[in-house]
């Protein structure tokens, strides 16, 4: 959440930058262009790549540490009154040939997509905090919900026109790779 903040003021001040620039375009100010500009916005790419790398290594870290929480849990579970030998071996139902393979794999994916939507929220959060209120307090508050209100539109516009059921591509997905 921390890299998030932190990404939100450099966000902020790549935005400012672009005010001053186009100010200073305006006013044929090329002098500002040489002595302000080029450095920080020099600094801003910097700042930038940093927190991309940040953010990418925050990311997988978190990966790996949910995985490895997640494996033990599992693993406790599977090897816990012999539930290993039970799920080779129900009687009446079809026995599942490799629990620990599917196991391995499905704890890879579940925490890669966890991950992913974690990282998303947090991600997101700040930038709409920070920018809807800066927003608000530039422009008023119609101002600041006009973005919101068109995304929202927007979704309800092409999930109607373009409906997806997501649950139902998951299941089919699941049916080819665990040939249930």
């Amino acid at each position: 959440f921390v890299l998030a903040l932190a990404r939100t003021v450099v966000m902020n001040m790549s935005s400012n930058l672009l005010r001053q620039l186009q100010n200073a375009v305006y006013h044929r100010d090329a002098m500002w262009i040489f002595v302000k500009f080029l450095p920080y916005s020099a600094l801003l790419t910097v700042l930038g790549s940093f927190m991309s790398s940040a953010m990418t290594y925050a990311s997988e870290k978190l990966v790996i540490t949910w995985r490895d929480q997640l494996t033990r849990r599992c693993h406790s579970y599977y090897f816990s009154m012999s539930s290993y030998y039970h799920i080779k071996n129900l009687p009446g139902r079809e026995k599942i040939a490799d629990p620990d393979e599917r196991l391995a794999a499905e704890v890879t994916e579940v925490t890669k997509k966890l991950t992913m939507v974690v990282g998303l929220l947090f991600r997101g959060i700040p930038p709409i905090i920070w920018f809807t209120f800066r927003l608000c307090r530039e422009r008023g508050l119609i101002y600041a919900t006009l973005p919101h209100v068109y995304l929202l539109l927007a979704y309800e516009i092409t999930s109607r026109i373009f409906p997806k059921n997501i649950g139902e591509l998951y299941r089919g997905q699941a049916m080819v790779q665990g040939k249930y």
